[in-house]
């Protein structure tokens, strides 16, 4: 088995440089298809939280369309934070 890894590094070392680029652009896109795949069966719980307006919200069922992104602030005075990256996002 370990001739099989030596042999399989000697390959390795043997390739041109776009090959390895080519390579390793394959193996990025098989990990991700991989990933996807791996998470199509991953549901978000359900919860019921309430928002800064005092609203309360039933997750994910109370957001309607396909994608939806939710900022969580864990303390009040990271809404700042919160409040630029959605006006990064475009979506203010």
């Amino acid at each position: 088995m370990i001739q099989c890894f030596d042999e399989a590094e000697q390959a390795i070392k043997n390739l041109s440089k776009s090959d390895k680029i080519m390579m390793r652009t394959l193996v990025v896109l098989a990990m991700m298809v991989l990933s996807t795949t791996a998470q199509t069966d991953v549901v978000f719980p359900n919860l019921t939280a309430d928002n800064l307006n005092s609203r309360i919200l039933n997750l994910p069922v109370d957001f309607s369309g396909i994608l939806t992104i939710v900022f969580i602030a864990c303390k009040i005075n990271r809404q700042p934070s919160i409040n630029a990256r959605v006006g990064r996002l475009g979506l203010a």
